[in-house]
């Protein structure tokens, strides 16, 4: 289909005054054909062909000011313009290394110590790039890391040293690095991170799994993916032959996140209550995803019927011992 045509001519009003030889009534002009509206004023062929001769097309017009094409006239058929990209804004690897210490006063890895071997715990904290943050005394940064090595965004939270948990009252405690106005007012002897890009725009936020960059080392692991990071982290200390990604919670197993699983295979672990939520989501995921063999695991089988255990527990809880939230 042509995306400009000549104006049909329906009444004397559809027809204008040569730009060239001044003909009144004798020059007609190019519309777009989607829009019903004319190209330019003197983007047209006046009708005195023999006399005049005047014939400006679209094609020229655009090629004059390519600051107005919106379309690909290699071809006598248009074609839309390609989408525009925007890529994913990053934060710094040096602003990331600036945090993997400080592991005294990090709760979460002192919960870590109690369960595992300080070997161990290490390897962990090597594995996922445990960041130590002073958003809150004790508080971890998990950060989202893709394949590519880049720094998406990093989660700030808080736990409790003894049991585990996450810190709820007064007030749910997590924050994100890449809205911080300065991170190094938030992570212990960080680098500063602007709230905008050093191009003034905003950050273009692209979440990745937490644990992606790991899919670049052990091509052939069983992909493992669970809601939560601490649940990664802890299952990977018990099973480390798999490779444990966390999706960032129920919401978070998107079709964009799961791209990078081209070929793999990926087993998942969603929390009690919320299994038939992500077999739901799976079943779209095959559809665009062929190339990935998706698999449910049903991890209490055998220890407590998965309809009977409370809302929220998972695969950490089952491996550690501790049922509830």
């Amino acid at each position: 289909m042509h995306r400009f045509t000549l104006q049909p001519y329906k009444t004397p009003s559809s027809r204008f005054t040569c730009p060239q030889c001044g003909q009144h009534k004798k020059f007609t002009r190019y519309i777009n054909v989607e829009t019903k509206t004319h190209v330019a004023d003197h983007v047209g062929k006046c009708d005195r062909i023999d006399k005049c001769g005047y014939h400006y097309t679209p094609k020229q017009y655009f090629e004059a000011n390519p600051h107005q094409q919106p379309y690909n006239y290699s071809t006598a058929s248009w074609r839309p313009p390609p989408p525009r990209v925007i890529m994913p804004s990053t934060i710094s690897m040096a602003s990331l290394q600036a945090t993997l210490k400080a592991y005294e006063h990090n709760y979460f890895v002192q919960y870590l110590l109690n369960i595992f071997e300080e070997e161990t715990v290490n390897r962990l904290i090597e594995d996922y790039h445990i960041g130590t943050a002073k958003r809150w005394p004790g508080s971890v940064i998990f950060w989202q890391v893709d394949r590519n090595e880049k720094v998406r965004t990093g989660k700030i939270m808080l736990y409790d040293a003894v049991t585990g948990k996450r810190v709820k009252e007064p007030y749910s405690h997590i924050a994100w690095v890449h809205t911080l106005p300065g991170v190094n007012r938030e992570i212990r002897e960080g680098s500063a991170i602007p709230a905008r890009t050093s191009t003034g725009t905003e950050f273009n936020l692209k979440q990745c799994f937490f644990g992606e960059h790991l899919l670049q080392y052990d091509t052939d692991a069983l992909v493992a993916i669970v809601e939560s990071e601490k649940t990664a982290v802890i299952a990977s200390g018990y099973m480390p032959e798999h490779c444990w990604l966390a999706a960032g919670g129920v919401e978070g197993l998107t079709f964009e996140k799961c791209k990078p699983l081209k070929g793999r295979q990926v087993l998942l672990f969603p929390d009690a209550g919320m299994y038939d939520k992500w077999e739901e989501r799976v079943r779209q995921l095959r559809i665009r995803l062929p190339d990935v063999r998706f698999g449910m695991a049903r991890y209490t089988e055998g220890a407590m019927p998965v309809d009977e255990m409370p809302n929220g527990v998972d695969i950490a809880d089952w491996l550690t011992g501790v049922w509830g939230v």
